[in-house]
């Protein structure tokens, strides 16, 4: 037995050299890794999938961080390897679950609109380990746990319930405190962080109050609604059950670049037609805002032309809407929800043909 214990010990100790000696390139690693792989679940599995590996995820994240502030003491060895182990796992969650967010939200809203709250995932991520000492603390580690939480379940409610009403929202956020608040129960007693109890109820009180008002100024753009596909055309017609788009001849490298020029005789029209991907069963109404860009007085709105998409379809709910009498100049077509979370835009300008 005394044998047995001093291989264990000296296997432990060897571990430990070793995370200590190569953390500063483990850590980083780690984090990477659960991006990675997340990105890759993302396109690869379905919705309902990627919610139940995202959830195993912000269990493993809770439990991980839970080790982390047990006191050592007198614990059996498979505890002092978790001890060990703990940093790492929850690196490697809290890296796919922000990047589970950030991807949610890049695929389900505009850069212009939503940027804000993109930025602010991104530096999550990128800080989580430039100043990994400083995220280490357990009231830091909080903030960004109850942030990816609200995010994965407004998200998770947002598909179930099959709604873009601001209810389903509020709902899913109140969830996630609910379970946040249960964590902190475990988290706090485990770990005898009552000095920062206050600190942290009062933190993811401020997390679902800050993304609240995120949502109601519509930074936070509308999942589970996302824009596959939008641009503008000269005709836009059905033919056995499809549509035939005719547009501007551009080069691959034309295409690349946002802001097509069109190229039209005065009285004609101009259609912008948008590929939207919605959940089975969900309805929403979608509104093509046209605006034109004043040289003195900026955007102003020309007309807003609404149509209704019905989800199920996994190429996206084809619409359309078309001006006619365009001015010279340049345009866009914001394609947005009935409350006005912006999806996407679509810049263009607008030249008469010679002659004319």
């Amino acid at each position: 037995m005394p044998l047995k214990i001093v291989k264990s010990s000296a296997a432990y100790k060897t571990t430990q050299e070793f995370l200590g000696r190569y953390e500063r390139f483990l850590m980083p690693s780690t984090l990477l890794g659960g991006t990675i792989i997340d990105a890759v679940q993302f396109r690869t599995f379905s919705i309902e999938t990627t919610f139940i590996i995202s959830g195993v995820y912000a269990v493993l994240c809770g439990l991980a961080m839970i080790v982390m502030v047990t006191p050592m003491r007198d614990h059996g060895r498979l505890m002092k390897y978790a001890h060990l182990a703990a940093p790492y796992v929850q690196q490697f969650t809290i890296g796919a679950l922000l990047s589970t967010a950030l991807l949610f939200y890049w695929f389900s809203g505009s850069l212009g609109a939503s940027w804000p709250l993109l930025l602010l995932v991104a530096l999550l991520m990128v800080s989580n380990e430039v100043f990994r000492g400083y995220f280490l603390l357990p009231t830091v580690q909080v903030g960004v746990y109850a942030f990816a939480s609200l995010s994965l379940f407004a998200t998770f409610f947002a598909y179930w319930l099959n709604s873009l009403s601001p209810w389903v929202f509020v709902l899913g956020g109140l969830a996630s405190v609910l379970y946040v608040v249960g964590f902190l129960v475990l988290f706090v007693r485990i770990g005898r962080l009552e000095y920062y109890r206050r600190t942290m109820w009062f933190i993811v009180t401020g997390v679902f109050a800050i993304m609240n008002i995120a949502y109601f100024l519509n930074l936070i753009p509308p999942i589970p609604l996302s824009l596959r596909e939008a641009g503008m055309y000269y005709s836009v017609a059905r033919s056995n059950g499809d549509y035939v788009l005719v547009g501007e001849d551009e080069s691959i490298l034309e295409s690349l670049i946002p802001g097509q020029t069109m190229h039209i005789s005065q009285g004609d029209r101009l259609y912008a037609y948008s590929t939207i991907f919605a959940p089975a069963d969900l309805s929403a109404t979608i509104i093509h805002t046209w605006e034109y860009k004043d040289e003195t007085e900026g955007w102003t709105e020309i007309a807003e032309l609404p149509f209704v998409v019905t989800g199920g379809r996994d190429e996206g709910f084809r619409g359309y809407s078309y001006l006619t009498n365009t001015r010279e100049g340049t345009w866009r077509v914001t394609v947005k929800t009935a409350r006005g979370q912006v999806l996407g835009r679509i810049p263009f300008r607008v030249e008469y043909n010679e002659g004319e």
